[in-house]
């Protein structure tokens, strides 16, 4: 989906404008777990694929 998004002509008066994506995500583990922390989590590695490039895919630590 990353790549689909990013090879999107996208232009707004001739001009070419570039969309990329940057996701963060969380997976569930074994045991109970909070919607709040999945949530903290996919947020923090949201926020590690911005500083480290952007356009990119980063998995919380499990």
């Amino acid at each position: 989906m990353r790549r689909a998004i990013e090879h999107v002509d996208c232009r707004h008066e001739g001009a070419r404008i570039p969309i990329t994506v940057s996701v963060g995500v969380s997976t569930v583990r074994k045991g109970p777990q909070r919607a709040t922390d999945l949530y903290r989590e996919a947020d923090q590695a949201l926020y590690e694929s911005k500083r480290t490039g952007r356009n990119r895919v980063t998995v919380a630590p499990a």
